[in-house]
């Protein structure tokens, strides 16, 4: 393979896994707040599992490796680096601030109008009898998913929005 075509499928692939992931992200997001119960099924749920974790796999191993990229594309990753960094570290108090503001909003509608409570059916675990520890192991566990599944997405964003801008 000749170089600068090792270089244009190293953007396509990113730019296919990035719209692959973040069709895989909202799906996830609309159906855990209720907005659909769409559960593919059979034949079906093999190809979807394989389609996103494969995509996701591929998308972590084009943004970690740096043999896949060109000077260029180096410039732009350490662009989406520095501001990454600087999001991770205002996002959680940022989110901390808007839960504090908007968080009693939030579960009075997941609640009356969505009718997802911790106990109730419409989620993917029932709660209702489990312990302490497993509800904190449950949550612990949302969030590593969430951000295993949105923080490449969001580094892939960023790299191709400098991409954008610089060219």
């Amino acid at each position: 393979m000749k170089t600068s075509s090792r270089y244009q499928l190293f953007h396509r692939l990113l730019d296919i896994c990035f719209w692959l992931q973040l069709l895989n992200f909202v799906t996830v997001v609309s159906r855990n707040l209720g907005f659909h119960d769409f559960q593919t099924k059979g034949v079906l749920m093999g190809v979807s599992i394989v389609v996103n974790t494969g995509s996701w796999l591929a998308l972590v191993v084009l943004l970690c490796v740096r043999y896949f990229r060109d000077e260029f594309a180096e410039g732009i990753w350490q662009r989406a680096a520095r501001t990454m960094a600087v999001w991770l570290t205002l996002a959680p108090p940022l989110l901390f601030i808007g839960l504090g503001f908007f968080g009693e909003a939030i579960f009075e509608y997941l609640g009356s109008v969505k009718g997802i409570t911790p106990t109730s059916s419409t989620g993917d675990a029932q709660l209702s009898t489990a312990s302490r520890a497993q509800i904190e192991f449950y949550a612990y566990m949302s969030v590593l998913y969430m951000s295993a599944l949105i923080m490449p997405i969001i580094f892939a964003g960023l790299f191709k929005w400098y991409r954008w801008r610089t060219t």
